[in-house]
Protein backbone atom coordinates (compact mmCIF):
# COMPACT_ATOMS: atom_id res chain seq x y z
CA UNK A 1 0.00 0.00 0.00
CA UNK A 2 2.90 2.37 0.96
CA UNK A 3 4.26 1.62 -2.53
CA UNK A 4 1.04 2.60 -4.37
CA UNK A 5 0.75 5.79 -2.29
CA UNK A 6 4.19 6.76 -3.32
CA UNK A 7 3.04 6.73 -7.04
CA UNK A 8 0.10 8.98 -6.61
CA UNK A 9 2.61 12.14 -6.01
CA UNK A 10 1.77 15.15 -7.65
CA UNK A 11 2.72 14.34 -11.05
CA UNK A 12 5.94 15.96 -12.85
CA UNK A 13 5.08 18.21 -15.66
CA UNK A 14 8.41 18.75 -17.83
CA UNK A 15 8.50 15.11 -18.74
CA UNK A 16 9.62 14.83 -22.56
CA UNK A 17 6.30 14.16 -24.48
CA UNK A 18 5.80 10.99 -26.73
CA UNK A 19 2.81 12.32 -28.25
CA UNK A 20 2.45 15.48 -31.07
CA UNK A 21 3.35 18.93 -28.88
CA UNK A 22 0.65 21.06 -28.72
CA UNK A 23 1.61 24.76 -29.22
CA UNK A 24 2.31 26.77 -25.63
CA UNK A 25 -0.36 29.53 -25.01
CA UNK A 26 -0.90 31.77 -22.75
CA UNK A 27 -3.91 29.81 -20.82
CA UNK A 28 -1.34 26.77 -20.61
CA UNK A 29 1.11 28.92 -19.18
CA UNK A 30 -1.15 30.64 -16.60
CA UNK A 31 -2.15 27.08 -15.69
CA UNK A 32 1.07 26.58 -14.94
CA UNK A 33 1.69 29.44 -13.10
CA UNK A 34 -1.33 28.60 -10.88
CA UNK A 35 -0.53 24.63 -10.20
CA UNK A 36 2.97 26.03 -9.34
CA UNK A 37 1.45 28.82 -7.09
CA UNK A 38 -1.25 26.41 -5.00
CA UNK A 39 -1.17 25.17 -1.85
CA UNK A 40 -1.17 21.15 -0.38
CA UNK A 41 -4.64 20.46 0.42
CA UNK A 42 -3.92 19.61 4.17
CA UNK A 43 -6.27 21.32 6.63
CA UNK A 44 -7.99 23.25 3.54
CA UNK A 45 -11.39 22.93 2.22
CA UNK A 46 -9.71 20.48 -0.20
CA UNK A 47 -9.24 18.44 2.72
CA UNK A 48 -12.50 18.36 3.41
CA UNK A 49 -13.91 17.68 -0.27
CA UNK A 50 -11.42 14.66 -0.30
CA UNK A 51 -12.33 13.49 3.09
CA UNK A 52 -16.43 13.52 2.20
CA UNK A 53 -15.40 11.23 -0.29
CA UNK A 54 -13.34 8.39 0.72
CA UNK A 55 -10.21 10.17 -1.04
CA UNK A 56 -8.06 11.35 1.77
CA UNK A 57 -5.09 9.41 0.74
CA UNK A 58 -5.23 11.24 -2.69
CA UNK A 59 -2.49 13.50 -3.10
CA UNK A 60 -3.39 14.21 -6.67
CA UNK A 61 -4.56 17.97 -6.29
CA UNK A 62 -3.60 21.21 -4.76
CA UNK A 63 -5.42 23.88 -3.38
CA UNK A 64 -6.03 27.40 -4.82
CA UNK A 65 -7.71 29.83 -1.68
CA UNK A 66 -8.78 32.37 -4.38
CA UNK A 67 -9.61 30.50 -7.84
CA UNK A 68 -11.02 33.03 -9.66
CA UNK A 69 -14.18 32.39 -12.06
CA UNK A 70 -17.21 33.72 -13.50
CA UNK A 71 -20.88 33.37 -13.02
CA UNK A 72 -23.67 35.62 -14.59
CA UNK A 73 -20.89 38.32 -15.53
CA UNK A 74 -19.84 38.12 -12.09
CA UNK A 75 -16.51 37.52 -11.44
CA UNK A 76 -15.85 35.50 -7.85
CA UNK A 77 -12.53 34.00 -5.87
CA UNK A 78 -13.46 31.19 -4.06
CA UNK A 79 -11.66 27.98 -3.28
CA UNK A 80 -10.76 25.24 -5.07
CA UNK A 81 -9.35 22.20 -5.87
CA UNK A 82 -6.95 22.00 -8.73
CA UNK A 83 -6.24 19.05 -10.42
CA UNK A 84 -3.48 18.70 -13.23
CA UNK A 85 -5.10 17.64 -16.56
CA UNK A 86 -1.92 16.36 -18.21
CA UNK A 87 -0.96 14.69 -21.98
CA UNK A 88 2.79 13.07 -21.80
CA UNK A 89 3.76 14.95 -18.66
CA UNK A 90 2.89 18.20 -19.79
CA UNK A 91 0.14 20.35 -17.63
CA UNK A 92 -1.86 21.85 -20.67
CA UNK A 93 -5.26 22.49 -18.36
CA UNK A 94 -6.53 22.47 -14.71
CA UNK A 95 -9.81 20.66 -13.63
CA UNK A 96 -11.11 23.22 -10.74
CA UNK A 97 -13.56 21.92 -8.36
CA UNK A 98 -14.67 25.60 -6.13
CA UNK A 99 -15.56 24.99 -3.16
CA UNK A 100 -17.76 25.74 0.50
CA UNK A 101 -15.28 25.87 2.92
CA UNK A 102 -16.92 23.63 4.64
CA UNK A 103 -15.70 21.39 1.36
CA UNK A 104 -19.12 21.29 0.22
CA UNK A 105 -19.09 21.77 -3.99
CA UNK A 106 -19.86 25.77 -4.22
CA UNK A 107 -23.51 26.66 -3.89
CA UNK A 108 -23.45 29.71 -5.87
CA UNK A 109 -22.52 28.21 -9.16
CA UNK A 110 -24.37 26.85 -12.24
CA UNK A 111 -21.52 24.10 -12.12
CA UNK A 112 -18.62 24.03 -9.53
CA UNK A 113 -16.34 21.41 -11.56
CA UNK A 114 -14.99 23.76 -14.23
CA UNK A 115 -11.54 23.16 -16.60
CA UNK A 116 -8.90 25.93 -17.44
CA UNK A 117 -7.03 25.54 -20.85
CA UNK A 118 -7.11 23.58 -23.09
CA UNK A 119 -7.76 19.64 -22.14
CA UNK A 120 -8.25 17.98 -25.14
CA UNK A 121 -5.99 14.53 -25.33
CA UNK A 122 -5.40 15.25 -21.46
CA UNK A 123 -6.62 13.51 -18.17
CA UNK A 124 -5.84 13.67 -14.78
CA UNK A 125 -3.37 10.56 -14.62
CA UNK A 126 -3.34 9.10 -10.96
CA UNK A 127 -1.12 6.52 -9.96
CA UNK A 128 1.95 4.58 -12.06
CA UNK A 129 2.03 5.18 -16.10
CA UNK A 130 -0.09 2.78 -18.17
CA UNK A 131 1.90 -0.31 -19.38
CA UNK A 132 0.14 -2.45 -22.04
CA UNK A 133 -3.78 -1.72 -20.15
CA UNK A 134 -4.87 1.81 -19.57
CA UNK A 135 -7.30 2.36 -17.06
CA UNK A 136 -9.79 5.43 -17.56
CA UNK A 137 -12.48 6.72 -15.25
CA UNK A 138 -14.92 9.41 -16.40
CA UNK A 139 -14.10 11.92 -13.26
CA UNK A 140 -11.40 12.07 -10.47
CA UNK A 141 -13.31 10.71 -7.89
CA UNK A 142 -14.19 7.58 -9.62
CA UNK A 143 -10.58 7.01 -10.94
CA UNK A 144 -9.04 7.01 -6.89
CA UNK A 145 -12.02 5.03 -6.03
CA UNK A 146 -11.38 2.40 -8.89
CA UNK A 147 -7.58 2.36 -7.71
CA UNK A 148 -8.65 1.30 -4.23
CA UNK A 149 -11.36 -1.03 -4.97
CA UNK A 150 -9.40 -3.02 -7.57
CA UNK A 151 -6.05 -2.85 -6.47
CA UNK A 152 -4.88 -0.47 -9.69
CA UNK A 153 -1.63 0.58 -10.33
CA UNK A 154 -3.17 4.15 -11.60
CA UNK A 155 -5.93 5.26 -13.49
CA UNK A 156 -6.95 8.12 -15.51
CA UNK A 157 -9.87 10.58 -15.10
CA UNK A 158 -10.76 11.72 -18.47
CA UNK A 159 -13.19 14.38 -17.12
CA UNK A 160 -16.56 13.89 -18.60
CA UNK A 161 -17.80 11.35 -20.89
CA UNK A 162 -17.39 13.33 -24.39
CA UNK A 163 -13.57 13.36 -23.61
CA UNK A 164 -12.46 9.42 -23.90
CA UNK A 165 -13.16 10.14 -27.52
CA UNK A 166 -10.09 12.72 -27.67
CA UNK A 167 -8.04 11.39 -25.04
CA UNK A 168 -4.22 10.77 -26.41
CA UNK A 169 -3.45 6.87 -25.98
CA UNK A 170 0.01 5.94 -25.85
CA UNK A 171 0.82 3.58 -28.88
CA UNK A 172 2.21 1.08 -27.05
CA UNK A 173 -1.57 0.33 -24.99
CA UNK A 174 -2.92 -2.56 -26.39
CA UNK A 175 -5.82 -3.10 -23.81
CA UNK A 176 -8.47 -0.55 -22.59
CA UNK A 177 -10.44 -0.50 -19.06
CA UNK A 178 -13.13 1.95 -18.31
CA UNK A 179 -14.11 1.96 -15.15
CA UNK A 180 -17.14 3.67 -16.04
CA UNK A 181 -20.89 4.63 -14.55
CA UNK A 182 -24.48 3.56 -15.26
CA UNK A 183 -26.73 5.13 -16.85
CA UNK A 184 -26.97 6.46 -20.49
CA UNK A 185 -25.21 9.38 -20.62
CA UNK A 186 -22.35 7.23 -20.27
CA UNK A 187 -23.83 4.33 -22.61
CA UNK A 188 -23.63 6.75 -25.34
CA UNK A 189 -20.65 8.49 -24.72
CA UNK A 190 -18.63 5.27 -24.64
CA UNK A 191 -20.49 4.34 -28.41
CA UNK A 192 -19.15 7.43 -29.67
CA UNK A 193 -15.93 6.77 -28.23
CA UNK A 194 -15.11 3.35 -29.56
CA UNK A 195 -13.41 3.66 -32.94
CA UNK A 196 -11.16 5.37 -30.90
CA UNK A 197 -10.79 3.51 -27.78
CA UNK A 198 -10.14 0.68 -29.99
CA UNK A 199 -8.21 1.93 -32.40
CA UNK A 200 -4.53 0.18 -33.55
CA UNK A 201 -6.17 -2.75 -32.28
CA UNK A 202 -7.00 -2.50 -28.90
CA UNK A 203 -8.83 -4.16 -26.88
CA UNK A 204 -11.87 -2.54 -24.37
CA UNK A 205 -13.01 -3.64 -21.87
CA UNK A 206 -16.04 -1.36 -19.67
CA UNK A 207 -16.23 -2.67 -15.72
CA UNK A 208 -19.63 -0.85 -13.93
CA UNK A 209 -19.56 -0.56 -10.45
CA UNK A 210 -21.85 -2.12 -8.49
CA UNK A 211 -25.81 -1.28 -8.76
CA UNK A 212 -26.92 1.98 -7.25
CA UNK A 213 -24.19 4.10 -7.82
CA UNK A 214 -20.70 5.35 -9.27
CA UNK A 215 -17.05 4.20 -8.11
CA UNK A 216 -17.09 6.60 -5.31
CA UNK A 217 -20.88 5.30 -3.96
CA UNK A 218 -19.07 1.85 -3.55
CA UNK A 219 -16.05 3.24 -1.75
CA UNK A 220 -17.98 4.80 0.48
CA UNK A 221 -20.56 2.38 0.74
CA UNK A 222 -17.36 -0.19 1.87
CA UNK A 223 -15.92 2.04 4.05
CA UNK A 224 -19.02 2.47 5.87
CA UNK A 225 -19.03 -1.34 6.38
CA UNK A 226 -16.07 -1.04 8.11
CA UNK A 227 -16.82 0.98 10.69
Amino acid sequence: MGALRAQRLNPTITAPADAPAKPTNDMTSLCRHLWDLALPTQGTPAAHYLAKRGLSHSTAGRYAPGAITYEAGRKLRLPALLLPMTQSGRLVALLRVFLETDGRKCACLDAAKRTLGDPRQSAVHLGAPADDTMNLAEGFEDAESAIVLNELSGCSAVCGVERYRDLYIPDHVRRVRVYSQHGKAARDGLVRAHPHLTANGRSLQIILPPPGGDWNDALLAKRRAKQ
